[in-house]
């Protein structure tokens, strides 16, 4: 069992954040399908401390959500220490996660996301600051390093640990990497023998066979599913029914009853015009591999109408359905 200081989560499972991803509707479903714990996307904390309201709606919680945190990110302690101290202390929110991870340059070039693992030192003082004016548990997403030439993820989870840090995420890719190659589970192994807070594995799950390889190789404390899930949000309920000694497999069309429902949680935030296009791109992660998915592909990217999309799922549902192999 995965604890996160008072926190206990369930099946050890976690929503890894992903920007333009881990929105209100996915990290509901996610939390419908067995993921234990859900996490948002990146807030800038500068943007708490500017009181954005962009930003802040980012941080909005799901009713009976799983256990919830906000992933924060940005590279100066006083804006961690103001935006902790002045929102989100009192948001609905158990958990406050601290992106060191991302790869990204328009992130990185600001000295934020996983620029940071480039400096332990900073690492340290940022994670102090945060936990400094922290009234709930402090997490920590990281990657294994920069580059090859400078693995330092143990050195970072150290520096983590001893700045008080409750709990530390690995994603095993250097920042150069990116989301190429394979992630280094072995260099997760690492860390989780070099510190006595709980680790969590990140990178290459897609799979409950890779469930099950990335624990036996890492030994660590729980699994975070990010791209796997985007595809197949339906492997948390293979995994956890796993784990309870049950087997689950879904139907074709069962992802589509998942991108309706996703459309649906969408409209208890968003009007219908601001929706029509932010979310294609996670309908096409639902229809990936799907037979005959290129033409409804075509015709979601082609429609600028919210119920047309709608209409155009409900009728692939209906094929699916009608066609099981």
């Amino acid at each position: 069992m995965l604890k996160i200081s008072n926190f206990e989560i369930k099946n050890s499972l976690v929503l890894a954040p992903m920007a333009g991803f881990t929105d209100y509707a996915f990290r509901h479903i996610a939390c419908e399908l067995g993921a234990g714990m859900t996490v948002s996307e990146m807030v800038n904390v500068k943007g708490l401390v500017h009181d954005d309201k962009k930003t802040l709606d980012l941080t909005k919680r799901i009713k009976d959500e799983a256990i919830y945190a906000v992933q924060i990110f940005g590279s100066n302690e006083d804006d961690y220490k103001r935006a902790i101290e002045e929102h989100l202390n009192a948001m609905d929110a158990g958990i406050i996660d601290i992106n060191m991870g991302c790869p990204m340059p328009k992130i990185t070039k600001n000295g934020d996301g996983s620029a940071l693992l480039r400096d332990t030192e900073k690492v340290y003082k940022v994670v102090k600051a945060a936990k400094s004016a922290s009234a709930k548990p402090i997490t920590v997403k990281i990657r294994i390093g920069w580059d090859d030439d400078n693995l330092n993820g143990v050195e970072n989870a150290k520096a983590i640990e001893e700045a008080g840090a409750d709990a530390i995420t690995v994603h095993g890719r250097t920042r150069e990497a990116f989301y190429t190659g394979s992630a280094n589970w072995d260099y997760i192994k690492k860390i989780v023998d070099a510190v006595d807070i709980p680790v969590i594995a990140n990178g290459d799950v897609a799979s409950l066979d890779d469930y099950k390889k990335i624990l036996e190789v890492t030994g660590a404390s729980g699994v975070a599913i990010g791209r796997g899930a985007l595809a197949n949000p339906f492997l948390f309920k293979e995994i956890d029914s796993y784990l309870k000694g049950e087997e689950y497999i879904s139907e074709e069309y069962q992802k589509i009853d998942v991108a309706l429902r996703h459309m649906d949680l969408d409209l208890e935030l968003y009007p219908k015009e601001l929706l029509k296009n932010n979310m294609k791109k996670q309908l096409l992660q639902y229809i990936k591999g799907l037979r005959n998915a290129a033409k409804v592909k075509n015709a979601i990217c082609e429609s600028k109408d919210f119920d047309e999309i709608y209409e155009i799922l409900l009728k692939y549902r209906e094929y699916l359905k009608d066609n099981i192999e």
